[in-house]
């Protein structure tokens, strides 16, 4: 077992009961194993107290802290705390805006299999920001991240196949991936 897994599990825990109460004191003991859990590495511990920072809600609202969590948790391997991270440099949170770092970042979550720097990886890449426009590439990444279960990449993808950019034009392709966003729009799997 991780370092740290055992509190960063506990904590997980309190947080989803005190979500479920309304009861935001309850919230000390769970930043307590959170900040336990990060002192011994533990990335998925790291990223909850960078998004906390980042949100505001249980830790005062901090990008500086937020950004240096999201880049200690994005070291220890996290995919989640990488597309943070992008996101920070793309909207210029606590950083220099920087789209081609934010591009970058994308890229790698995406190559690490997450299904949030799968499709911002792609929309970059279909509008050319941090980069060249790459149709056939936004294409590819759009097709990975709707394969699982990415709404707005399916979406992407039916606008694509109905306007044959990046891909062959297919009217029997558009109609499919459009179907396939609307059925999953009610029933969307949660981000990564």
């Amino acid at each position: 077992m991780r370092r740290g897994h055992r509190a960063y599990l506990r904590a997980l825990t309190i947080a989803q009961r005190c979500d479920a109460d309304g009861n935001e004191a309850g919230f000390a003991d769970c930043l307590w194993l959170l900040e336990a859990a990060a002192r011994l590495g533990h990335a998925d511990a790291i990223h909850a107290l960078g998004s906390w920072y980042a949100n505001g809600r249980v830790l005062p609202q901090d990008e500086f802290k937020a950004m240096r969590r999201f880049r200690d948790a994005a070291a220890r391997g996290s995919s989640d705390a990488l597309c943070d991270l992008a996101v920070g440099f793309e909207l210029g949170l606590g950083v220099q805006k920087n789209d081609a770092r934010a591009r970058a970042l994308y890229h790698e979550a995406a190559t690490r299999g997450s299904r949030s720097g799968m499709a911002a990886f792609a929309r970059m890449t279909f509008y050319g920001l941090g980069g060249p426009i790459d149709l056939p590439l936004a294409a590819r990444w759009y097709r990975r991240a709707a394969d699982r279960g990415d709404v707005e990449s399916m979406s992407a993808l039916a606008f694509l196949f109905e306007n044959g950019m990046g891909v062959r034009a297919s009217r029997r392709r558009a109609e499919s991936w459009a179907r396939m966003a609307r059925e999953f729009a009610h029933t969307e799997a949660p981000r990564d």
